[in-house]
């Protein structure tokens, strides 16, 4: 298939620019990039994708995501308000996530996904936690990724906040599904090893994650000092912060991903770079938590490889405006976050990290990449071009923009109607069992 007529922007640390842009593809994979007139002359046989004139751009990837906080959306309130971002997860998370069951992690993963797809997000790093539905959790997660026809990073959040037979069965399942991964290969679904964040790990879980998890080759996927009380039980619990302690425990490494990072200071910073770990920014959620704001552009000028995430929320556009905005207003100066550091994070960065599991590059639309596509119908009211678009995707584009989202070469929304699913049967089942948690939660 050949798509073009729009106009191309590769996302390629090289980035490449095309006002009238194609891109020829073959199978999964991207076999060339150039002008629209070129690759049709040369290529007449193609079935043609007409983009009239929509931007065409990389399927986004998001470096921190929970599915199985979806349905958390407009669930009633239970008793006072949270007054802190402990309270939050006592009296919300790890409520609702001990209340899923083995048919809401399939169910509301399918749901997610349709708004990652519908927000233009074809590549996911989920954190997945159901401590009372745990073995088989991430095969349920798994079936969603498949049915709809996304790229998934899973992993299984190990806690000890649950007792000891719950943390075994989280360290079970992650090597279960890492195991199922290396044995099955395919372009899909890869795996990380997943751990709720340090205070809620004892040391014994902490050892024995970090063995499993080096056995198996992958990477870690942590919560980070998110906010004080992270940082303070740790603190209480070894007398050394979260970042130092993971690190020393051999959890922080270049396949690692630690998500937050609001409260780190320059000792922190140094051994976030030095592990060679990824960080994963999630403005919107630190905002809703009101636990701060990551400390980005330090991370960026000390050389951390900064990603955006969404910590659940699926809309990465939101997530960009804001991490520029929020990163200025962090630092009271207009300066910070500018353009070229936001699509740093948004995609040379996360196209980085995902080179890290994938063995072509995705996030980026690259001659041998994976064909991971999206068409977004915006009108720009002012010139775009070369020297100005990342101003009109920070400031001008909504996620309501994407039109179609092709991934692997396969069309997964197609002007705004999907391919794979049926939307409103999804939505309708997910609504019905929404219902039901929030009676048992």
């Amino acid at each position: 298939m050949l798509v073009g007529n729009g106009i191309l922007i590769t996302m390629e640390d090289d980035n490449r620019f095309f006002p009238d842009g194609a891109v020829l593809v073959e199978g999964e994979v991207v076999k060339e990039v150039g002008t629209t007139g070129d690759l049709r002359a040369r290529h007449p046989e193609e079935p043609f994708l007409d983009a009239r004139g929509m931007l065409i751009l990389p399927g986004l990837v998001t470096g921190h995501t929970h599915l199985y906080g979806h349905w958390a959306r407009g669930i009633p309130g239970r008793g006072e308000p949270a007054a802190n971002f402990r309270q939050i997860l006592e009296r919300l998370w790890w409520r609702l996530d001990r209340a899923l069951t083995p048919e809401d992690n399939y169910h509301q993963s399918l749901a997610a996904l349709l708004e990652a797809v519908r927000h233009g997000v074809t590549t996911l790093f989920d954190h997945h936690a159901s401590p009372c539905s745990c073995p088989g959790s991430l095969d349920r997660v798994a079936a969603a990724f498949t049915e709809v026809g996304l790229r998934g990073c899973l992993c299984y959040e190990v806690s000890d906040r649950d007792g000891p037979a719950i943390a075994r069965q989280g360290l079970e399942e992650n090597r279960r599904f890492a195991e199922r991964c290396r044995r099955e290969g395919g372009s899909l679904l890869r795996a990380a090893f997943g751990l709720h964040a340090s205070f809620t790990v004892g040391e014994e879980t902490l050892r024995l994650a970090a063995e499993i998890g080096h056995g198996l080759g992958v990477g870690f996927h942590v919560h980070v000092a998110e906010g004080e009380a992270d940082v303070a039980e740790t603190l209480r619990m070894c007398g050394k912060h979260p970042v130092r302690r993971l690190a020393e425990a051999g959890v922080l490494g270049e396949k690692s991903i630690a998500a937050h990072c609001v409260l780190v200071g320059p000792e922190e910073i140094r051994i976030l770079w030095e592990s060679g770990c990824t960080v994963a920014h999630n403005p919107v959620s630190n905002m809703n938590n009101a636990v701060g704001i990551s400390p980005v552009p330090d991370l960026l000028e000390a050389g951390v490889n900064v990603v955006l995430g969404g910590d659940g929320f699926l809309d990465l556009w939101r997530e960009m405006n804001l991490a520029a905005m929020g990163a200025r207003l962090a630092r009271r100066d207009p300066r910070a976050m500018g353009g070229e550091e936001v699509r740093g994070i948004t995609w040379v960065n996360n196209a980085r990290l995902a080179r890290r599991y994938w063995d072509r590059p995705l996030g980026q639309i690259t001659e041998g990449g994976y064909a991971d596509l999206i068409l977004l119908d915006y009108r720009p009211p002012t010139p775009l071009d070369r020297a100005n678009y990342m101003g009109h995707l920070i400031y001008g584009v909504a996620g309501a923009a994407v039109d179609t989202v092709m991934v692997g070469g396969r069309l997964i929304m197609r002007g705004r109607s999907f391919q794979t699913v049926d939307e409103e049967a999804v939505l309708a089942r997910s609504r019905e069992l929404a219902r039901s948690l929030w009676e048992r939660y």
